[in-house]
């Protein structure tokens, strides 16, 4: 199962770092084939490059670095159909299996603990059997475990309700409470979640966390802020490199006294908080209420007054602060996860003209970003709905969130034309 959660474990670390830096080239190579006959600014250089790329920044720990797991449940190797693992192939494949994680090298031991824990509880307490399909009827689904650097875990139990009824539901979670707190203190389970929902995954507004046992939230520091880890909260896999990540992204910007910020996708705020202490104002805005509830509380107990936060649909938001101007002299961070984001968005980012440096996130440039890297750099064409002066790039900066695997994070910089 190692070769499916980590392809290239079997290849020597510097290796790894040489065949993701050949991917980063042929995604920034195939940016600069775009951009031939539009009459671009783009200047490639001898090597056909569209900007300098930086070298990768290395993880300090290639194994056991994963703070985050999102276990599934199914019939493992032996026939249990009570597994607790990850999944090789699909499951509405009769050939899929689960495998166990207890020689999976990504993942923290302590996690491989707490999933034997919950896999036992399936089979010596629970009633309730698997739901590998919605059309096949079961319950239990997945359970997901999460970690700080002090191996505080949390644990998130998620299963289909079916037609169980709220009294039923209550009788799991006390079930799951009695099992779980003789175990607690010995685990380092500091927190335990419950969840119902009726597809393959629920946010926290579709479906709520039902609190079970413990502390609410987890504690995290990163780069000496406090952090609250919140079952709904998005955070990096490997914490030491998002640490990277974040001072990367911090000197992209090039801070400075009298510039604002605003963060895209910014979930928790971990970033702008990050980012508040070097500038006038820091703001972030993600469509996820839960999220910025989140990021509201991270601001307050590292006492950053500088930051203001808002939920709702992105390009909407930045269409407001487009009337209240801001700045005049604004940087615009955008995490685009794998997908990329709308043209409507890259539309509006490029109709305001106070935004003099852009910082794009990505883990996938070959796909949609790659189509938004070309869009923000496309000539002035209102014909076509293209306004606003374009963006060039100016470096790209890999980074090596996922060792092990063919992974990366990628920040791109970006400055008006």
């Amino acid at each position: 199962m190692n070769r499916g959660l980590a392809p290239l474990i079997h290849e020597p670390y510097k290796r790894q770092l040489k065949t993701k830096r050949i991917a980063v080239l042929k995604v920034l190579r195939e940016l600069t084939a775009k951009m031939k006959g539009v009459r671009s600014t783009l200047t490639p250089d001898s090597t056909n490059l569209p900007c300098h790329v930086e070298i990768t920044r290395e993880s300090p720990i290639q194994v056991g670095y994963r703070n985050f797991d999102d276990f599934s449940i199914g019939t493992g190797l032996d026939g249990n159909p009570k597994t607790v693992g990850y999944i090789l192939g699909k499951f509405k494949d009769s050939t899929a299996v689960c495998y166990s994680p207890g020689n999976m090298v990504l993942l923290k031991e302590s996690h491989k603990v707490l999933a034997n824990h919950f896999e036992n509880y399936l089979h010596q307490v629970s009633p309730l059997d698997v739901c590998t399909s919605f059309s096949d009827g079961g319950h239990w689904r997945r359970f997901i475990v999460r970690s700080n650097d002090v191996e505080d875990l949390m644990g998130i139990a998620i299963l289909h309700p079916q037609n169980l009824s709220k009294n039923e539901l209550e009788e799991e979670k006390n079930r799951l409470r009695n099992f779980f707190q003789p175990l607690a203190q010995d685990i380092s389970l500091k927190s335990l979640y419950f969840q119902t929902c009726r597809g393959t995954r629920c946010t926290h507004e579709e479906s709520n966390f039902q609190y079970v046992m413990g502390h609410e939230y987890l504690r995290e520091n990163i780069n000496g802020m406090s952090i609250r880890v919140s079952p709904y909260s998005f955070s990096y896999v490997n914490k030491k490199v998002a640490e990277v990540l974040y001072n990367v992204v911090l000197e992209e910007i090039d801070p400075q006294p009298g510039i604002n910020v605003i963060e895209l996708n910014c979930d928790g705020g971990v970033m702008t908080c990050q980012i508040a202490p070097k500038v006038a104002k820091a703001i972030g805005i993600d469509p996820s209420p839960s999220g910025i509830c989140d990021a509201k509380f991270n601001a307050k107990i590292n006492q950053l007054l500088n930051c203001e936060f808002f939920d709702g649909d992105l390009e909407s938001c930045l269409d407001k602060l487009i009337e209240e101007h801001y700045s005049e002299n604004l940087a615009l961070i955008i995490n685009a996860g794998s997908k990329g984001v709308t043209a409507g968005l890259i539309n509006t980012i490029r109709k305001m003209s106070n935004i003099q440096r852009l910082i794009y996130i990505t883990k996938n440039p070959g796909g949609g970003p790659l189509k938004n890297f070309a869009h923000l750099c496309l000539p002035f064409r209102p014909k076509d709905r293209i306004e606003g002066d374009p963006f060039i790039p100016l470096r790209a900066t890999p980074i090596d969130m996922y060792p092990q695997t063919e992974k990366y994070e990628l920040v791109m910089t970006f400055v008006r034309s």
